[in-house]
């Protein structure tokens, strides 16, 4: 029986995390032990403008979206090449990349990520909202892949305007293996010295026949060549105004659910945690989340004690009914290859809205909807990609 063919009400008993189903509560609660735990720190290096030497107060969203973060660089090692490394020798390289220091080793540190939302106009103490904090992930792990040596991963950042689109995804993921020589004789098609009012039918369909075969083997080719890459896609919503509209919970629930899934981010206003899983037992559902509030001391380096080690691995998760949630929240999901991420999609068309307005969709194409083709997802402009002025942003 696959993923989706039950209901919530049909199910008495189940345990998902991070899209993995798990056997029974143990091993759950070790899967949830074993999931990279991130809290505020005190006792670091001066942020600036202000000096703030730790987070607690207002760095609940940052910690949130590190930890969905985190485990998604985790799952891509675990499955890629890097796999021969042993699991502990992984979990500590990708930890070396949180630790909390401005060095550009620490791409994804407290310190490189509010250097980063501050091209979003945020400051050091101010509380992110759910977008703004996937936004900053996106940038980071592009200047991660593309200029530190990271992993091979990307991000992209959907949005009420821009949804995720199909066609979109395929050609950013392909853009590597585009054939200039393709372009030429397309052009070379389209030329015609006839007056279009002018023209024979005949030879207007023959030409349409021939874009309609060369864009069937573009297509085919591209269809057949590998993601250079593998995605992330993370989806910020809003799902009611001051409450989450009930007719959406089962869509989130289910969502967490996919193979793909990252977990979510959100909570309460002012009180962001990371719900990595859902278990339902005893009739109740209840979402399971790793907490923030902590404040500990400090990881200055990769240099981990078992101490440190130990200070990133949560054995007492928070459990959340679902429609306690913030209506302001983002959903995660990993997609590994083209095959994983339209299988994704698919599964996206199953969720249940019963008679909601679907919490999220997925678009074939964005043709028809109107989009500013000055924004990409490659970057936000001056964080990443520089203006005309060159005034790009790095880790430093």
């Amino acid at each position: 029986m696959s993923r989706l063919a039950k209901t919530l009400d049909d199910e008495n008993r189940f345990f998902s995390l991070l899209g993995r189903a798990c056997d029974d509560e143990d091993d759950f609660q070790r899967a949830v032990e074993d999931t990279f735990w991130l809290t505020y720190r005190c006792g670091f290096p001066a942020l600036s403008p202000y000096a703030f030497t730790d987070d607690a107060g207002w760095g609940c969203m940052l910690r949130s979206a590190q930890m969905m973060m985190a485990n998604a660089l985790r799952r891509h090692l675990d499955a890629g090449p890097a796999a021969g490394e042993g699991p502990e020798t992984r979990r500590r390289r990708v930890l070396s990349w949180f630790v909390d220091s401005p060095s550009p080793d620490a791409v994804y540190s407290i310190h490189n990520f509010v250097k980063c939302g501050q091209q979003y106009d945020m400051l050091p103490g101010e509380w992110y909202g759910p977008s703004v904090a996937a936004h900053v992930l996106r940038d980071l792990c592009e200047l991660h892949r593309r200029e530190l040596g990271g992993p091979a991963v990307t991000v992209t950042v959907t949005s009420i305007e821009k949804p995720l689109c199909v066609e979109e995804i395929l050609d950013k993921m392909t853009r590597h293996a585009y054939d200039p020589a393709e372009a030429d004789e397309n052009a070379a098609v389209a030329e015609t010295d006839d007056d279009p009012l002018e023209r024979a039918d005949a030879a207007f369909d023959a030409r349409e026949r021939i874009r309609a075969a060369q864009r069937a083997a573009r297509d085919a080719r591209l269809a057949a060549t590998p993601w250079p890459a593998a995605l992330v896609v993370i989806v910020p919503l809003r799902l009611g105004l001051n409450a989450l509209e009930p007719g959406y919970v089962p869509q989130i629930l289910q969502a967490l659910r996919l193979s793909q899934a990252l977990g979510l981010v959100g909570g309460k206003p002012g009180r962001a945690l990371f719900f990595p899983g859902v278990s339902r037992s005893d009739g109740e559902t209840r979402l399971v989340g790793l907490d923030p509030h902590a404040v500990q001391p400090a990881l200055l380096s990769d240099a981990f004690t078992t101490a440190h080690l130990a200070s990133v691995r949560c054995d007492e998760p928070a459990r959340v009914r679902p429609d306690r949630l913030d209506p302001s929240l983002a959903l995660g999901f990993y997609c590994r290859d083209r095959a994983d991420f339209l299988s994704f999609c698919a599964a996206v068309a199953t969720l249940p809205a019963k008679g909601a307005t679907p919490a999220f969709s997925v678009v074939q194409s964005l043709e028809n909807r109107f989009v500013d083709d000055s924004e990409s997802d490659d970057g936000c402009g001056p964080v990443l990609g520089g203006d005309d002025d060159g005034d790009e942003w790095t880790v430093v």
